[in-house]
């Protein structure tokens, strides 16, 4: 059983450059891999990202959801309503975790 205890809320829409820089890092982190999700909601891109997380192999625990446009808040209530950890950092998909 995974017990996550923080989970990460990105919404984005048509963002890939910065995803591609941002994703990464979060592998990078010191916290230990499986105590913590990244909830990846996008709005249905249009830039070539829904390819880019076919192939992204990712070295945490990562959630990609795709929905309808419902802007920016859409996308993070539904990246709550996804979340498993008992606390919910949201943040935006340029903002590179350190």
């Amino acid at each position: 059983m995974i017990d996550i205890q923080l989970s990460v809320v990105i919404g984005c829409y048509n963002q890939l450059d910065a995803l591609k820089k941002v994703l990464p890092q979060f592998a990078k982190q010191t916290r230990s891999k499986s105590d913590f999700e990244v909830i990846l909601v996008d709005s249905t891109s249009t830039d070539g990202s829904l390819d880019f997380y076919q192939s992204y192999k990712a070295e945490f625990n990562l959630i990609i959801h795709v929905q309808k446009n419902m802007g920016k808040v859409g996308a993070r209530n539904k990246g709550v309503e996804l979340a498993r950890g008992g606390i919910i950092l949201i943040t935006d998909a340029d903002m590179i975790p350190h």
